[in-house]
């Protein structure tokens, strides 16, 4: 029983840690700056605080996400059937 309490957070923990490490190359991506930060030319890099924003409400949403009654929501109304 404790070995679980411990094991599961800390799992949960190293995943979301995981998913905001995905972010770092999708900001340098040429398609992802043209469709979200608006940047037509690949080569100009995205301010410190645009990139902060974007960084930011990635990690809110996940945090939202991760409540039962907000993640079944999205489960049943937009998921698989």
């Amino acid at each position: 029983k404790t070995i679980t309490s411990a094991v599961l957070p800390a799992l949960g923990g190293f995943l979301f840690g995981l998913d905001i490490g995905y972010i770092a190359p999708i900001l340098e991506c040429a398609s992802f700056k043209r469709d979200v930060a608006n940047i037509t030319d690949p080569k100009v890099e995205i301010s410190d605080a645009i990139e902060g924003f974007i960084v930011g409400s990635f990690s809110i949403g996940c945090i939202v996400t991760s409540f039962p009654t907000v993640s079944r929501y999205f489960m049943e109304e937009w998921g698989r059937r």
